[in-house]
């Protein structure tokens, strides 16, 4: 079940064993109240309850369900995994300095700095999302073998999962640009890298990676463009 869309009140004191991808706010007052709180809902929780809303909305349909597994030769049970794990990452755009600097106190209070003036937001979060994948996520996925020798071969698709959910608000993302020119280059890319890291050990189990590696990749490819459209509007609805 989602987690409750709870406020993470940031004049608590820094807790020092937070993990890096908890320095990010995925929803957030614009600046801080009267008694001087500035609270939020940390982006690594939202996005799993996006991902989990996702996940119930196809346990509650079972003809969308089975598009995923005809169309991937998945079990009953993998579509969930595999939904899950893609609409977890469509707010990969939100771990951006750009994006996070548009709330200056809650970026001092969970950054301990204040933002790079030279990182305006001037790219939407779904677009810069898009970008990080192409840029980043897309070759670790390859030079790991997330989904064995052959995921070089099956890259093609993951464009189109990733695609799908990072362009959640109606329209595609841009793919132009440059991801460093919005993200923080260490600091945004370690904590974006471990929460995916997190999402996939969370959700990609080994029979999953097993049934997607199967895949032939022209065939995955042809899947992957047609069920796009069927996650996007699953996330649109999930966010």
């Amino acid at each position: 079940m989602p987690t409750q869309e709870s406020e993470f009140d940031l004049k608590t004191p820094a807790d020092s064993r937070r993990g890096a991808a908890d320095r990010y706010w995925g929803k957030a007052r614009p600046s801080a109240d009267s008694a001087g709180s500035a609270p939020c809902h940390l982006l690594v929780h939202h996005s799993l309850d996006v991902a989990a809303v996702a996940v119930e909305a196809l346990r509650r349909l079972p003809a969308l369900r089975r598009q995923f597994t005809s169309r991937l030769g998945l079990s009953n049970t993998q579509p969930a995994s595999w939904v899950g794990f893609w609409v977890a990452l469509h707010d990969l755009g939100k771990f951006s300095e750009a994006f996070q600097s548009q709330c200056p106190d809650v970026f001092i209070a969970l950054r301990h700095r204040a933002s790079n003036p030279a990182k305006p937001y001037s790219l939407r979060h779904d677009s810069l999302g898009m970008l990080f994948w192409k840029d980043v996520l897309r070759d670790v996925t390859i030079d790991e073998a997330w989904f064995g020798p052959a995921s070089e071969d099956l890259a093609d698709g993951f464009d189109w999962w990733a695609r799908a959910c990072t362009g959640h608000h109606g329209q595609p993302p841009t793919e132009g640009d440059f991801w460093a020119q919005h993200f923080d280059t260490h600091h945004d890319r370690d904590a974006a890298l471990s929460f995916f890291r997190e999402v996939q050990r969370f959700f990609i189990t080994a029979d999953l990676t097993e049934a997607i590696a199967a895949q032939s990749p022209s065939d995955f490819l042809a899947a992957s463009t047609e069920l796009s459209w069927w996650l996007a509007g699953l996330t649109v609805l999930a966010d």
